[in-house]
């Protein structure tokens, strides 16, 4: 299929896909989306969405994408989900302790009553206001005196206030 193809391709009552050759393929929803998805040692990949604005991919983007994936899985004889928590593991070691707290409230907000989110909210921007934000999360790593820190930041926040936070430092 060419690009032209791709675009007359018409929404069905039921999702369809039609193939592209080398394990991609493209899936059309009823709304009249289209995706490009694989699948790599038997696994299923999502590799974007068709079109030509900003974060979308034309047919030669999503062929390049998905070759590179597919064959850095080959070469290094790993699947796809090795290979995503390979990818997040590199992301996550680069964050600071600002990324940790915000992918944490992300995570909980839609898990959680929405006092007890506002709680946590407080409490991690109490902890922020005690460390700067930009700490990279391996200095916090207990190899690295991270217990050390985090002990003087708990007892930072037991001594603050009006002498009723001890509770409050080991939350």
């Amino acid at each position: 299929m060419n690009h032209q193809e791709l675009v007359s391709l018409t929404p069905e009552l039921t999702p369809y896909k039609r193939g592209l050759g080398n394990g991609l393929s493209i899936l059309v929803d009823p709304k009249g989306a289209k995706y490009f998805t694989g699948r790599i040692k038997g696994q299923s990949v999502w590799i974007g969405t068709f079109g030509k604005k900003g974060s979308k991919l034309s047919l030669a983007d999503a062929k390049n994408k998905f070759n590179a994936i597919k064959e850095h899985c080959y070469v290094n004889e790993i699947t796809f989900s090795e290979y995503k928590r390979r990818k997040n593991k590199t992301k996550k070691e680069e964050w600071v302790l600002k990324d940790a707290v915000n992918h944490f409230l992300k995570d909980c907000e839609s898990t959680v009553k929405e006092t007890t989110f506002k709680e946590y909210t407080r409490k991690l921007n109490q902890v922020l206001s005690l460390i700067d934000g930009q700490t990279p999360l391996q200095e916090l790593e207990r190899v690295n005196g991270g217990k050390e820190i985090i002990e003087d930041i708990i007892s930072k926040i037991q001594n603050g206030g009006k002498g009723n936070n001890f509770d409050l430092g080991n939350r």
